[in-house]
């Protein structure tokens, strides 16, 4: 008679469920500080210190020794572990199906046998271990414990388990189905087989249960997604996917145990540096497959959970799924210990810096107490390695979101825009937004994220739902269903105390009229709960609901002790509630608040209606702003509130960043500006002053200018855009005087205004000699065409030639920007000035001075495009360029690849995403187009005869090749651009900027000065833009549209190229002035000191690439790379830092000689008829006329000659200004410093015998 239960020998009988597999309650269970999450790192080698040197994974080569050497002495061994009668169930015919057997349990095998007394007639049950073992016939072998791979309970049958095995000759999976009298004997059996595997387990570790085919199968498959480990950390099983399928019933009822199905699918398990795998065996059933998992990866990330009860081996993981719930992955293994150890092991190293709770875990007690060791990866950014993680979990494609990490010590974040990877959106999905901030809050190493001009509105409209597994938030939740709120207030708790500078301006919160409660309220929540400690929150440009400012109003006194920046630029605030928020926070006295920006409008249409009073702060409020509030502002933005400037009262103010746009200026207003301006205490220090959009008249900006030049301090940047400074007649006579000069400051924006074609032509004429400006934004010209330009269209062609002398002569201007943006009407102007500007272009090959040109939008096309190429063949000073959305195709950027070939200075040109977009989508409607075509001629072909076929069959051949000549450039247009980029890349290596390899450069023949104007502009859609000749004559071709120019909010893409996102141009560390104003001046000291400012340099020789400083920072360099990748980082000129206002305080330029700055221009001007004339300019050399240094009929006009230099002698009388002595001013700025003979230490004695005071403009002539 059998007992219940089975039999178990009598010296191997213990407690019915070892220690082992006891169930633990489920409080018991929990593995971590809170809710059984993954356990934050405790030690650098160990995730936490372990118990016993045995609860450690992974093993060391000791313990795994120990073990086999274990395994092979019971090799040796005979016993029983564990005998029974039971009903087995199997595929194979070797044993019958449903058929009772007697099955005994050793050490090595499962034997069966038909009843008890033919197993006791081989085997003694009572019998120890022995080293004799019993003559056991092959037919009663019915598998090897070594073979055993899976052991689980079927829930669709009752007291039933099955055992998952390889077959040893076949290596195919096989199953076993066993079921017992009663649950508790299957559960003892369970246990015993469990129990006895165990042994094997360090054979499946060394020798894995896949075979060599279905290793290189997952090995080419985690290659495809450059998720690959190295061979000794790549984990890789076979396991068993196990689904239950409910049938439903027809009346709706519960369903019984014969309504329910289980599948059991073999899938190949491995774990890379990014996701589970579960991938198909090589010749399974791929129908089968798809239909059970759908998906065969899975992000480490996406894992939420992880749970196993310890009594088989059956453990389930919990995934997060894209738009649907959490979905349960049901995997049997016999290693499943190992497996779950292996999975905290790989989301540990993915958010190694994170104490985050990104997956909770369910665990038997002897599991939890494991101490896993550290998985390091060799990434060289463990941020980068995180992104790639959540990309992964949420099927992103990461190559679309850009970013860079600045910072000495990188502790900056800057989001970017995306890079559009074929025809994707031009904006973050809602998706890839929460990787980024999921990214952010997982990684607390940031001091600065700046998330400025991305939009986070698909965010905040995004509502939590327990449908989208992903809105589940990973810390602590705020009671609003805004999932943007719930995101940012994790940001700011999962990251204290490190991040304390958040920059959201402009990123359309609250801008959604649906959304009752806006993002806004986690920040207030978060300061107000004592969370984070913020001291730089700019909010700009977002719209504050109610929920929002009193969130805000509430945290003002936690806030207000260590704030420095605030910035609530246009937040949709009445002036009533902005008097509300500035006022609550003066009365907390912020001690060390330097930054604040309350400015109201940006444009004359959102402004309030002149002269009412409910629209102005109270004065007194002003008045405590004007003079920098109580603690001495640095920077101030008062846009839009309808200022009354007295007299006096700016005069106690520090400011250095002055913003007082949109505020009608009348007289008495511009009287008390230049009253400030020319106070030496105050106005010294600025560094920026906005005037844009103050209705300044022509006859105003000229006394702003003069009274920048009599205070001294011409190193500010002043915009004076927006205002009709052209329209009054009789002020532009003063107003080109003025500019012509050298009055003003070195940096000027004189953007959205009005010009004229014989306006632009006077004020360039100004410019061309002018040896202040050195920084001169144009952009946004609204051009009135009237009757000033050529019949083909563009600007008149004395106008562009002025414009080509202003590239050839002028030694002093460094930054120029002439792109497009915004309006209707600098659309229309667009197309008028861009031929003006290509044909002009020629002449930068002789200029050694200009670094930075903004190009963008302007619509010069191919023909631009190739003009460029010729100047960068040249070698010129250029640094930084921006190309973008100016319709070239890949005919103009073969172009410019050509020119880069031999050009070593262009370190800065951003990828041209529009452009990029543009050819493709133009290719693709000309390959359609030509099929279509190709289409209709055949059939004209087909039902035609005589000469029409030949003269059809010839237009077949024309489309054909020219739809062809499409497909190879849709092809290749990114290999060209990538090549572009890599030559680029390829001169910032050489700066120290990269470590790519260096390319051979090819020579490129110079050409004509000035290009010659293109008969029309080249259609979108003819055959020659793609390169077949004469293919403008097929039929149904239209020329493409004007290019339209992008909003600046769309072009923000320039404000942090893509191709520079991994190295960010660190700053000199000397020069705290230039940091604070790059960094917005959030750091910078309390006062102006211009000892900070570091001295003058010598020049750069025209054609030497300078190599970096050395310093203790990896990413420093020299201070004129310095200035041209900074430039390349901000768009308009007024976020650019003025390098020759930073590294040259005393107004000098290394590359502006003594006699260029003695030059004094001639010439007379009758303010009568408001026009002014001149002497005829001096000829410069051309590309076929060297300059002759040599030629001994220039050495009077030097002066003496010494050696193999020029000098020009400090003892002789300065005489007036004359050909030779332009000329001389011309050598000087082309030629390396080295052979000039002014030294630094005569730099002062020059510029005070030359400094001129001012002057009448009658007596300035003089």
């Amino acid at each position: 008679m059998i007992p219940e239960g089975g039999y178990e020998p009598p010296h191997q009988r213990s407690p019915r469920l070892p220690p082992t597999f006891q169930p633990v309650p489920m409080d018991a269970r929990s593995v971590s500080t809170s809710s059984g999450s993954l356990p934050p790192p405790m030690s650098p080698t160990f995730l936490e210190a372990p118990e016993t040197p045995d609860h450690v994974y992974p093993l060391n080569e000791h313990m795994k020794q120990m073990q086999r050497l274990t395994l092979d002495a019971s090799k040796k061994l005979f016993k029983v572990v564990y005998t029974g009668l039971v009903t087995l169930k199997t595929v194979t015919a070797r044993i019958p199906i449903n058929k009772q057997q007697y099955l005994v349990l050793t050490n090595h095998h499962l034997l069966q046998y038909k009843s008890e007394r033919k197993a006791r007639a081989d085997i003694d049950f009572h019998a120890q271990e022995t080293h004799t073992w019993p003559n056991i016939p092959a037919d009663r072998i019915v598998l090897t414990l070594g073979s055993i791979f899976a052991i689980h309970h079927i829930v669709s049958s009752p007291h039933t388990f099955r055992i998952e095995h390889i077959h040893p000759h076949s290596q195919e999976t096989q199953a076993l189905i066993i079921t017992c009298p009663s649950l508790k004997e299957c559960q003892l059996w369970v246990a015993k087989l469990r129990q006895a595997v165990a042994a094997f387990h360090i054979t499946l570790l060394d020798n894995s249960t896949l075979t060599d085919t279905e290793r290189f199968s997952v090995r080419d498959r985690l290659a495809k997604h450059n998720d690959t480990l190295d061979q000794d950390t790549m984990f890789m099983q076979k396991v068993i996917y196990k689904e239950k399928r409910v049938k439903q019933a027809a009346d709706g009822r519960q369903p019984q145990h014969a309504n329910v199905k289980e599948v059991f699918q073999p899938v190949l398990l491995a774990i890379g540096k990014f996701s589970l795998y579960l991938l198909p065996p090589p010749g399974s059933d791929m129908d089968k497959y798809w239909k059970s998992l759908e998906r065969d990866r899975y992000g480490l990330l996406s894992i939420h959970g992880i749970q196993h009860q310890g009594d088989d081996d059956t453990f389930k993981v919990l995934v997060g799924q894209v738009g649907h719930p959490t979905r349960q992955l049901v995997l049997v293994s016999t290693l499943c210990e190992q497996i779950i150890h292996h999975l905290r092991q790989a989301i540990h190293a993915a958010t190694a810096h994170s104490s985050l709770k990104t997956c909770r875990l369910e665990l038997p007690k002897e599991m939890a107490t494991v101490a896993l060791q550290r998985l390091t990866l060799d990434v060289e950014d463990p941020f980068d390695l995180l992104m790639h993680a959540y990309c992964a979990s949420l099927n992103l494609n990461r190559t679309r979101i850009k970013y860079q990490i600045r910072g000495k010590s990188a502790d900056t974040f800057v989001l970017l825009p995306p890079d559009p990877v074929n025809d994707s959106p031009v904006a973050y999905s809602k998706y890839e937004l929460l990787a980024i901030l999921r990214a952010l809050q997982n990684y607390p190493r940031f001091h600065q994220v700046v998330l400025a001009g991305i939009s986070l509105k698909p965010l905040e409209t995004w509502q939590q739902s327990k449908d989208d597994s992903w809105t589940r938030c990973q810390n602590e939740a705020l009671p609003t269903s805004n999932l943007l709120a719930n995101e940012l207030y994790s940001l700011l708790v999962s990251c204290q105390p490190v991040l304390q500078k958040l920059d959201l301006t402009d990123c359309a919160i609250g801008k959604d009229n649906a959304v009752s409660d806006g993002g806004l309220i986690a920040i207030g929540l978060a300061v107000s709960h004592g969370k984070c400690c913020l001291r730089s929150l700019k909010l700009g440009k977002n719209k504050f609901k109610g929920p929002d400012l009193h969130a805000l109003l509430t945290a003002i006194p936690t806030l207000a002790p260590t704030l420095v920046t605030l910035d609530v630029q246009e937040a949709d605030l009445d002036f009533e509630q902005l008097e509300m928020l500035i006022t609550r926070l003066l009365q907390q006295q912020p001690v060390n608040l330097r930054h604040l920006d309350v400015s109201m409008f940006t444009n004359d249409k959102t402004a309030p209606p002149p002269k009412d009073r409910q629209w102005m702060l109270s004065s007194n409020l002003m008045n405590t702003l004007l003079q920098g509030g109580p603690h001495r502002l640095v920077s101030i933005g008062l846009r839009g509130h309808r200022l009354r400037l007295s007299p006096g009262c700016l005069d106690l103010s520090t400011f250095r960043h002055v913003d007082l746009g949109y505020n009608h200026f009348s007289h008495d207003n511009v009287n008390a500006l230049c009253r400030w301006i020319q106070t030496p205490t105050s106005f010294a220090a600025v560094e920026y002053l906005s005037l844009h959009g103050c209705h300044l008249d022509g006859h105003k900006l000229r006394d702003v200018l003069t009274a920048i030049t009599k205070s001294g301090n011409n190193r500010v940047h002043l915009d004076a855009g927006g205002n009709p400074i052209w329209r009054e007649v009789a002020h532009m006579p003063r107003l080109i005087h003025a500019f012509m000069h050298n009055e003003g400051p070195r940096s000027l924006a004189l953007t959205s205004i009005d010009w004229e074609d014989a306006v632009v032509r006077e004020f360039l004429d100004a410019v061309r000699d002018n040896q202040t400006l050195q920084s001169l934004d144009l952009s946004d010209m609204r051009l009135d065409i009237g009757h000033h330009h050529d019949q083909d269209g563009g600007l008149s062609g004395e106008t562009t030639r002025v414009l080509a002398m202003v590239f050839e002569r002028n030694s002093c201007l460094t930054s120029l920007t002439l792109s497009m943006h915004s309006t209707d009407l600098s659309a229309k102007s667009a197309k008028y000035i861009a031929p003006g500007v290509t044909a002009a272009l020629g002449g930068l090959k002789l200029n050694r001075t200009l670094r930075h040109m903004d190009l963008t939008g302007l619509g010069i096309g191919d023909h631009g495009a190739t003009a460029l190429g010729d100047v960068l063949g040249c070698e010129t000073a250029l640094e930084s360029l921006l190309l973008d959305n100016n319709r070239i195709t890949i005919d103009g950027f073969r172009a410019l690849s050509t020119a880069m070939q031999s050009n070593h200075r262009l370190i800065t040109l951003p990828k041209p995403i529009n452009d990029i977009r543009f050819q493709l989508q133009d290719l693709k409607n000309t390959i359609d187009d030509l099929t279509q075509m190709e289409k209709e001629t055949q059939w004209f072909i087909m039902h035609s005869t005589g000469s029409n076929v030949k003269q059809a069959t010839t237009q077949l051949l024309t489309q054909q090749n020219a739809r062809q000549t499409a497909e190879l450039n849709q092809r290749e247009i990114h290999t060209v651009i990538q090549t572009l980029m890599a030559l680029v890349e390829r001169n910032a290596s050489e700066l120290g900027l990269w470590s790519q390899p260096k390319a051979q450069p090819t020579p490129r023949p110079y050409a004509s000065s000035v290009s010659s104007l293109p008969s029309r502009p080249p259609t979108a859609t003819s055959l020659a833009a793609v390169g077949v000749p004469n293919g403008n004559n097929l039929p149904g071709y239209a020329h493409a549209k004007p290019p339209q120019p992008l909003s600046r909010e769309a072009t923000k893409v320039y404000a942090h190229p893509p191709h520079l996102a991994a190295p960010s141009p660190a700053m000199p560390a000397e020069d705290a002035s230039f940091q604070a104003y790059v960094h917005g001046f959030e750091d910078s000291p309390d006062h102006y000191d211009p000892s900070n400012l570091p001295p003058p340099q010598d020049a750069y020789p025209p054609y030497e690439v300078m190599s970096p400083v050395t310093t203790e920072s990896d990413m420093s360099f020299s201070r004129r790379t310095t200035f041209s990748s900074v430039h390349s980082q901000y768009q308009q000129p007024h976020q650019q830092p003025h390098d020759m206002a930073m590294y040259f305080p005393d107004g000098r330029h290394p590359s502006t000689s003594s006699a260029s700055r003695s030059y004094s221009r001639s010439g007379s001007m009758s303010t009568m008829n408001g026009s002014y004339s001149r002497g005829a300019p001096p000829p410069l050399p051309t590309s076929s006329m060297p300059i002759p240094m040599d030629n001994p009929g220039f050495t009077d006009d030097f002066g003496p000659r010494s050696g193999n230099y020029l000098s020009s002698s400090p003892a002789s009388p300065r005489p007036h200004p004359s050909f030779s002595q332009q000329y001389a001013s011309y050598a000087q700025n082309s030629y390396p410093q080295s052979v000039m003979s002014s030294s630094q230490d005569s730099w002062a004695d020059e510029d005070h015998q030359v400094h001129r005071k001012y002057l009448p403009p009658d007596d300035r002539q003089r």
